[in-house]
């Protein structure tokens, strides 16, 4: 596969319910990493990234980094 073009966009969600965690404030919308890869003879391809640094360990930024090698 060869690949034609690659992009990404930071996004927020809204979420459709507020939540909090202990001793925080609530949370309404979460940040998420949308990426689009597109090929030469295959459609568009799309996917997303909701980091969490206290879940998952990853941050927006690093997302981001990953991306742009």
């Amino acid at each position: 596969m060869r690949i034609r073009a690659v992009s990404s966009r930071l996004e927020a969600f809204a979420l459709t319910r507020p939540y909090a965690i202990a001793q925080q404030a609530p949370v309404s919308e979460v940040d998420n990493v949308i990426v689009r890869l597109e090929a030469l003879a295959v459609p568009t391809g799309w996917g997303a990234a909701s980091p969490a640094e206290g879940v998952t360990g990853e941050t927006v930024a690093s997302c981001r980094e990953a991306l742009s090698e």
